[in-house]
């Protein structure tokens, strides 16, 4: 949820993507990246978010907490637990699928 929020926070900045490949750059080949307030400042600057400040108090925005609640909820309710998670146009497909799967769907979508 933090680095949900985070994310976010790095967006209104115009700096998204950034934020993302400065996250992912430091991610471990197993497990979790540990994203302590401090670390996602420190991923912000990285970034090259302009304006930290403001980041760093964007990370306590409400609005920021209750979209990333909101896009969490909507995973629920298309049966999203677990990633990979891909589309379809609105048609889920859960999990690492071979490319038969996406080929068929595709397929199926055109019709």
């Amino acid at each position: 949820v933090d680095a949900a929020v985070a994310g976010r926070a790095a967006a209104k900045q115009g700096r998204f993507w950034q934020f993302y490949d400065a996250t992912f750059a430091e991610a471990p080949a197993r497990g979790h990246l540990a994203l302590p307030r401090a670390k996602l400042v420190e991923l912000a600057g990285k970034a090259g978010v302009p304006n930290l400040s403001q980041y760093a108090a964007d990370l306590d925005d409400p609005a920021l907490l209750a979209q990333v609640h909101a896009d969490a909820q909507r995973a629920q309710q298309i049966g999203a637990n677990s990633t990979p998670l891909f589309f379809v146009n609105d048609e889920p497909i859960l999990g690492a699928q071979p490319v038969s799967v996406f080929v068929t769907a595709i397929e199926h979508a055109q019709k």
